[in-house]
């Protein structure tokens, strides 16, 4: 999609599970974009279904969520167990603490970084336990996609 008088370019990137397969599709043949303007979380990861915080990677996005919802060490989510999705895995751990933290939702995590950028400094977080370069080379792949739409006038 561009915007007439703009020329500005518009891609989508979604989340992507089998529960918005249908919805995927339906933005695909709804002409709205071209194909290659739409793209899903699992196009930039080795995954069949993957929300956009997969993309920054369990062990920093639990992180984040912890410091987000400001838990306590007795309370904060495991970062070393693996799973599949970030999200409902975050969100089934918050939920099982009951009244001791607030529920889960996907705009705290965002808005704390946003206030937060510190977070992502090397001294601030101890990048040691987290393959930093995989998350690098996911966004990468991010930027190259959407720099190929420009247009190169």
């Amino acid at each position: 999609m561009s915007f007439v008088g703009t020329r500005a370019t518009v891609a989508v990137c979604c989340s992507y599970d089998n529960t918005t397969t249908a919805e995927t599709s339906k933005l695909k043949a709804s002409g709205l974009f071209k194909s290659n303007q739409i793209f899903t979380v699992c196009d930039f990861m080795n995954a069949e279904e993957g929300d956009m915080e997969d993309l920054i990677g369990q062990q920093l996005y639990v992180s984040l969520v912890n410091k987000a919802y400001n838990l306590s060490k007795k309370i904060q989510l495991d970062k070393s167990q693996k799973v599949t999705r970030i999200v409902p895995y975050v969100t089934k751990q918050m939920a099982a603490q009951g009244s001791q933290v607030p529920q889960y939702d996907r705009f705290t995590p965002a808005q704390w970084l946003l206030k937060n950028p510190t977070f992502l400094e090397p001294k601030a977080f101890s990048f040691s336990r987290v393959n930093i370069s995989d998350v690098l080379d996911r966004f990468e792949k991010i930027f190259i996609q959407v720099n190929s739409l420009l247009h190169k006038d």
